[in-house]
């Protein structure tokens, strides 16, 4: 074949194959009519060499290379180099599609597709029969060339409809996190959907905070933190006014803080008291849990013999108390401490 086509042009030699055709085809017209019912057409008894005619007329040796099809549309060539050019749709184990440019359907147990390095130790691309892909030695890009030393580097925006673990192989929740999650950006996100935001220094001024910003959509917002359980507990509420509940999820109107509850701790506390002559002595704090001092003694003074003091008693308060002659003595005193006696 080689030898033929370097002896013979190729519209020398596609001119006989053609004339050859067209003989044969004239001839096998002849023979149906004057035989209809004779042993057969010529292409019944000769298929070989109808077979052999179309196929020359569609296949070109052009140096080491092979090109199949008209000369125009050159559906598949092949060169010298073994690198082929398919020109259409490709079926491998199916018949072709019209609009796909390439289906595979594997027999049973075989690999679909397989790419290696040059050197073939590494399969870089592995499509496995149950449609699982494997990747290995390089980095994807989506939109992006890859990052080097990412497996995955995606630019645009990406939806996902099913859950997607980080960390974690059988996420439980839309985005599951086996590990620590980070936030920055120093931007002030947009909230015009209703849900939860997770920022950092969204604050002007740079104060580096985290930020959690509530976008309450038709409802009055707020934030609540929660035990897991059945029925799940509140532990603390705040809710769209700022106003924070501990021990209830409806914090009062009228309180920054409502707590349902025993409140205790360790700080100091200072607390006033007043006294005012003709008044018993006023009962003030523990005395094992605080010092109090006169802060004022006042009165219509016009003599002497006026009394005001602290005095601690058997009951262990403190007492704001006094005598005098004359009127309207008065005294106020201050207690200081803790309220668990640390101080």
């Amino acid at each position: 074949m080689n030898e033929l086509a370097n002896d013979v042009s190729y519209s020398e030699l596609r001119a006989e194959l053609q004339a050859l055709r067209k003989k044969l085809e004239d001839l096998e017209t002849r023979q149906s009519a004057i035989k209809p019912g004779g042993r057969g057409t010529l292409r019944q008894r000769f298929p070989r060499t109808f077979l052999v005619a179309s196929i020359l007329l569609s296949v070109l040796f052009v140096g080491s290379g092979l090109l199949w099809g008209d000369q125009a549309i050159q559906a598949l060539i092949v060169d010298k180099d073994g690198n082929v050019r398919i020109n259409g749709v490709v079926g491998i184990g199916r018949a072709p599609i019209a609009d796909q440019s390439l289906l595979v359907t594997p027999k049973v147990g075989n690999i679909p597709l397989n790419v290696t390095n040059p050197g073939n130790t590494i399969n870089w691309l592995t499509v496995l029969s149950d449609g699982k892909v494997l990747m290995n030695g390089g980095g994807v890009g989506i939109g992006t060339s890859p990052t080097e030393g990412n497996k995955l580097s995606v630019k645009g925006d990406a939806d996902f409809s099913g859950k997607v673990g980080v960390g974690i192989t059988k996420p439980d929740a839309t985005l599951d996190v086996g590990g620590n999650l980070h936030a920055a950006g120093n931007v002030n996100p947009s909230t015009g959907s209703q849900g939860a935001y997770l920022g950092w220094n969204a604050l002007s001024g740079g104060t580096g905070e985290t930020d959690f910003i509530n976008s309450k959509g038709g409802g009055p917002g707020g934030f609540a933190f929660m035990q897991a359980g059945d029925p799940r507990a509140t532990l603390m509420f705040i809710n769209g006014a700022g106003r924070v509940g501990i021990g209830t999820s409806t914090p009062d109107d009228n309180a920054k803080l409502d707590v349902k509850g025993e409140i205790r701790g360790k700080p100091w506390y200072s607390v006033s008291y007043g006294w005012l002559q003709g008044q018993g002595a006023k009962r003030m704090t523990r005395t094992d849990r605080s010092v109090c001092f006169l802060t004022m003694v006042g009165g219509n003074f016009a003599g002497w013999g006026e009394k005001v003091w602290i005095e601690g008693r058997k009951d262990n308060y403190w007492y704001l108390t006094g005598e005098s002659g004359q009127k309207d003595v008065k005294a106020s005193a201050v207690c200081i401490g803790a309220p668990d006696g640390s101080w």
